[in-house]
Parts: structure tokens; sequence; C-alpha cells
């Protein structure tokens, strides 16, 4: 489970490689560690870097979560996912707002 500290790195890094690569590795994650607990904290985590992202990364977000669609349903603090990840709807980028709402499809 130390993975999870490269994960924070990964996901921190000012470099947009780094990040995209934290994220696309989530989902072995997922299949390695199945637990509500852990799949809640990583998905909140994946919700605040579609909020605080540029659109690459909200699309490696998308992406992510669509390959690990049945893991969604172990998400405990669903208000605050929701919260995290349908605040991006009010951005003036249209590309962001249609991303989202993609994003919202996707978890429904």
């Amino acid at each position: 489970m130390s993975s999870s500290c490269d994960f924070s790195i990964g996901l921190r890094s000012g470099k947009l490689g780094e990040q995209c690569e934290a994220v696309v590795r989530f989902p072995r994650l997922f299949q390695k560690y199945p637990f509500p607990i852990l799949i809640n904290s990583a998905f909140l985590k994946l919700a605040d870097v579609f909020r605080v992202g540029n659109n690459f990364l909200r699309l490696c977000v998308l992406k992510v979560t669509q390959q690990s669609e049945k893991h969604l349903e172990k998400i405990l603090n669903v208000d605050e996912f929701v919260k995290r990840v349908f605040s991006v709807i009010h951005s003036n980028d249209p590309v962001a707002r249609a991303i989202t709402l993609r994003y919202c499809v996707t978890v429904m």
C-alpha cells in the first residue's frame, strides 16, 4: 500500500504528465484493493483533480471513472463527490462544462 504515497506525490506534481500518470493508475489500485474506504477516498481525490485540473486531466479522470464504473457504488460521500465535480459546471470554459456533463452521465 506504499504506492498510495506515490499517487499523492504524482497528483500534487507540477508536471502534467506525472499527474496524468498518477490518475491512470487508479483502476489498478481499485482492482488490487477493492475496499470501500479506499475507493471512497480515491474518488474524492479524483474529484478534486477534476475540479482544479485542466481539461486534459478532466478527460483522464473521466476515462478512469468509466473504466472503474463497477466501483462507483462504493463511494460513501456521494454528496461531497458530486459537489466537487459539479462545481466545474459553472466554468466559463465550454469544453470544461461539456466534460463535466459527460462525467455526470458516467456516474449516474
